[in-house]
This record gives C-alpha cells, sequence and structure tokens, in this order.
C-alpha cells in the first residue's frame, strides 16, 4: 500500500513540476529572459495548487535566470530521488 501512495506522490509531483516549467519557459519565451522568482510566483496566482506547492515548501524555486540552469526541484531531492525543472 505505501508503494502505491509513493507512485502516487511521485506522478503528482512529477506533473505539477512539468506544469511550473511550462509556466517558467512560456514567461521565457514572451519576454525573451529567464522570469525572476516574484513574476514566477505572480504566474503562478492563476495556479493555486502548483502554487501552494510553493508557498507551503513542497517545491523550491531557485531564482536562477541563467538558461540551461536548474529552475525548481522537489524539496528533499537532495537525499532522497526527487524530480527537478532544469531548462
Amino acid at each position: 500500500m505505501q508503494s502505491v501512495r509513493k507512485a502516487a506522490r511521485r506522478t503528482q509531483s512529477l506533473n505539477e513540476l512539468k506544469n511550473i516549467g511550462e509556466i517558467i519557459f512560456s514567461m521565457q519565451v514572451e519576454t525573451g529572459r529567464m522570469p525572476t522568482v516574484p513574476q514566477i510566483l505572480e504566474a503562478l496566482k492563476t495556479a493555486p495548487t502548483l502554487l501552494a506547492g510553493i508557498t507551503e515548501g513542497a517545491y523550491i524555486l531557485t531564482g536562477t535566470t541563467e538558461p540551461g540552469g536548474l529552475y525548481a526541484f522537489e524539496v528533499d531531492a537532495d537525499t532522497q530521488p526527487g524530480v527537478a525543472v532544469i531548462g
């Protein structure tokens, strides 16, 4: 039963970080520059579930403005298999 819960949580994390990544990349396409963390948070106001994942600490925005950088990752990704958004 626990492995089923873990798999469901991992799938949810993958989907949420994929959606966060799509928002970040669409902002980059619109402006030609990587968005800042405040800009990302403002854009995420239209996606309350994703915003909650960040404000509640499930996901971390790194604040990098470098293309090809690490933009967001799942908390504890450094100590257990996690999910990350890399440009």
